[in-house]
């Protein structure tokens, strides 16, 4: 995995398709896994990425879902 920087994330986009699944109860220990389904470039300034967000708890039962977008910056060292 690589680390965001703090520069790196221009603008939360937006978000679609949010579902929560199955509750999160008491004692519960959570985790999400994140996929990138979508990049669109922008220009010089950057792009869109869009990934797709699963909340799991301990057993790998799946409790929220969601579509994410965000606007990141273009890497300066291109």
């Amino acid at each position: 995995l690589m680390p965001l920087t703090e520069w790196a994330i221009v603008a939360f986009y937006g978000m679609d398709r949010v579902r929560f699944v199955a509750p999160t109860k008491i004692g519960d220990t959570i985790h999400v896994e994140a996929e990138v389904t979508e990049k669109r470039d922008k220009g010089e300034a950057g792009g869109v990425v869009s990934f797709r967000q699963v909340v799991k708890n301990q057993r790998g039962e799946d409790l929220a879902v969601a579509d994410f977008k965000i606007f990141m910056a273009a890497r300066k060292d291109k």
